[in-house]
């Protein structure tokens, strides 16, 4: 891996990691084999531990250009694909994501210790997978949830989100076979739309794109792509559970203005008993990717005022 890399005032990069491919800039990588699941694991940085969960139809390259920021600023990053998806690989699985956050624990627990505690962040379904995780661990100190709505939330996107983040394609997966019907041979224009649910197209690096692309364009791996959103009915009773006895956890929820915007405080206070938020201004349903610099900000800022030694 080839770094060009200079630090500004208090130690916040100024420029960009130069990568023979992209994920490189994710840090050392390693696979952890959990129930029957080759994670693919990246480690950047020492210091404080978060654990970054990335969402559909994205890979842990969705981290990449705010890494950076918290290794600069005392954080150890780990970045975990999800089961069957990006660089982990599974044939099959079940997907329900209490299943999942148990999974995630064993790669945790793998790469980052027995009973240690860690702060964790989700993207999309990272984040529902975030959520329950931090239900059934005691190690987790701290959450941060950008864009994401856990299954039977029953939350309405305000406007401008609401015109143009879609409502159909959850219901639409469920449809099996029929949406592996449709999709299949159409992978790239598929997922090209969902990737571009920004405020600026400027905002999606052509490099990442195409890394996207690649990674959900496989027709084989499409069931599996699918399956996430198949676990529903279970996913929603979990989540009700849950609701009922509302975690103390900090938690912190993430929004852009063209996608979900203040829904992901409204989902996440069913859950959580004190939550802070921040939408952001100029971000569709990636901020991440397309605020990098502010979500670092306002991520940092949290997780020193949240996260335990």
């Amino acid at each position: 891996m080839r770094r060009r890399s200079s630090f500004g005032r208090n130690g916040v990069p100024v420029s960009d990691i130069a990568n023979d491919h992209p994920s490189d800039s994710l840090g050392v990588r390693r696979n952890v084999s959990v129930a029957g699941c080759e994670y693919a694991v990246w480690i950047q940085g020492t210091g404080k531990p978060l654990v970054l969960l990335h969402g559909w139809p994205v890979t842990s390259l969705h981290w990449r250009q705010v890494i950076p920021y918290f290794v600069a600023h005392g954080f150890k990053t780990i970045c975990i694909d999800l089961r069957g998806l990006g660089f982990s690989h599974a044939a099959a699985g079940h997907f329900g994501k209490e299943n999942l956050a148990r999974e995630v624990q064993e790669v945790v627990k793998q790469v980052h210790g027995v009973d240690k505690p860690y702060s964790v962040a989700g993207h999309d379904w990272g984040g529902s997978v975030a959520i329950a995780l931090a239900a059934i661990s005691n190690h987790v100190s701290s959450v941060v949830v950008e864009e994401e709505l856990t299954p039977g939330a029953g939350v309405a996107i305000p406007e401008p989100g609401a015109s143009r983040y879609p409502a159909w394609h959850g219901g639409f997966h469920r449809q099996k076979p029929l949406a592996e019907t449709l999709i299949a041979g159409n992978e790239q224009a598929y997922f090209q739309f969902f990737l571009r649910l920004r405020s600026k197209s400027t905002s999606l690096l052509e490099q990442d794109e195409k890394a996207f692309l690649e990674a959900y364009g496989d027709s084989a791996r499409l069931p599996i792509i699918l399956d996430y959103y198949r676990t529903h009915l279970e996913d929603a009773a979990f989540y009700r559970k849950l609701s009922r006895r509302r975690m103390a956890t900090p938690a912190l929820a993430l929004g852009g203005k063209f996608a979900m915007g203040l829904a992901v405080r409204e989902g996440m206070q069913k859950v959580f008993s004190h939550v802070e938020h921040h939408v952001f201004d100029d971000s569709g349903h990636y901020p991440a990717q397309e605020e990098p610099k502010l979500y670092s900000e306002r991520v940092i800022s949290f997780l020193y005022g949240a996260t335990r030694d």
